[in-house]
């Protein structure tokens, strides 16, 4: 999940995974391939195991902590 209002931009997300982030114009990150979770008002993504460590870098990294990642199986919070 990631919580747009959130974010200054800092740019951690968009140096540790390419693949599922980037910078707007806005200077805002965005999370590729998101859905946005009305209910929540979060954006949301489903990521495969194998993009799980450079996104848990980027949950790690961000300066604000606007990205939370959970188990799909348990929703157990693994950051």
């Amino acid at each position: 999940e990631y919580d747009e209002k959130g974010c200054i931009g800092a740019g951690v997300c968009a140096a540790f995974s390419e693949k599922d982030w980037e910078i707007a114009a806005n200077g805002k990150a965005v999370l590729r391939g998101g859905k946005f979770d009305d209910a929540k008002g979060v954006w949301t993504k489903e990521i495969d195991e194998q993009d799980l460590p450079a996104n848990k870098q980027a949950a790690e990294g961000c300066p604000t902590l606007v990205i939370h990642i959970f188990n799909k199986d348990t929703g157990e919070k693994v950051f």
